[in-house]
């Protein structure tokens, strides 16, 4: 996995919860697992609220009254909510996971730079040297 996307945050809670987020149904599960899903998607992805919604065939502004409904979860301790921690759970470890990836990578190419600069110097100080010898002669 090279990054969190919208479709596998719907895919990983769409298993946990066994509802079709997609559906347009209003009874009480579907709309927390909407709700679980908005959350995880707006914490773990930089995607717009359009983005977000069309993914479960929602518009912007049910978007953030699912993020309401989840601030309402928290409040009232709702037992969805052992979903939404364990799926954030999986989500930040494979976050920190990018993240390493992307530290490595990121000083990976700064020492390959290094390495090429110091290597072209040691030539060009080998080609110098070479010069001085054969002029002083």
């Amino acid at each position: 996995m090279n990054e969190i996307t919208l479709q596998g945050i719907r895919t990983m809670l769409t298993r946990r919860v066994q509802i079709n987020l997609a559906k347009n149904i209003r009874r009480r599960e579907y709309v927390y697992a909407r709700a679980l899903y908005f959350k995880l998607a707006k914490e773990f992805t930089s995607s717009s609220y359009k983005e977000i919604g069309d993914l479960v065939d929602r518009d912007h502004a049910s978007v953030i009254h699912g993020l309401k409904v989840f601030e309402m979860l928290v409040l009232h301790k709702d037992p969805i909510l052992n979903t939404y921690y364990e799926c954030r759970r999986i989500l930040t470890s494979v976050k920190e996971d990018l993240v390493e990836d992307n530290d490595t990578q990121y000083w990976r190419a700064k020492y390959e730079s290094m390495r090429d600069l110091y290597v072209n110097a040691v030539e060009r100080l080998a080609k110098y040297e070479k010069k001085e010898v054969t002029t002083a002669d």
